[in-house]
């Protein structure tokens, strides 16, 4: 039997804004789409340090276990995904994983107006 796979996805807010991040027009993983930071868990990480090394990788941002607030755990196509909150002190991101090219911050009555990248309308319905 193959073991679960598990994932972390972090939604940072700043000012009542989500961070979301475009996958760059290169990615083989559904390109020029947004979503939230995160990613699949690697070798011996638990949800938390899988979604603080996401948040580093993707976005630059420096982040702590203390500074997560778990939302919940969901399903996803099979995938067991940890979802969490992060609120930010600063609006400041850098891309620099190539994996993704832009960065927005945006509230929930625009996010929509993104090609989002599929599972993140799941991801809203949690948050809403």
């Amino acid at each position: 039997m193959k073991p679960m796979k598990k994932a972390s996805v972090v939604v940072p807010m700043h000012c009542h804004r989500f961070l979301i991040l475009r996958r760059s027009g290169s990615d083989p993983h559904f390109p020029l789409t947004w979503d939230f930071p995160g990613g699949g868990l690697e070798e011996g990480e638990d949800g938390q340090d899988g979604a603080i090394r996401e948040l580093s990788e993707e976005a630059a941002i420096a982040a702590s276990k203390d500074d997560l607030e778990k939302i919940g755990t969901y399903d996803h196509n099979g995938v067991t995904v940890h979802l969490y909150r992060l609120k930010v002190s600063s609006p400041m991101v850098r891309c620099r994983d190539g994996e993704h090219d832009k960065y927005a911050w945006v509230t929930r009555e625009v996010i929509d107006l993104y090609p989002l990248m599929p599972g993140t309308q799941k991801i809203l319905s949690i948050l809403d």
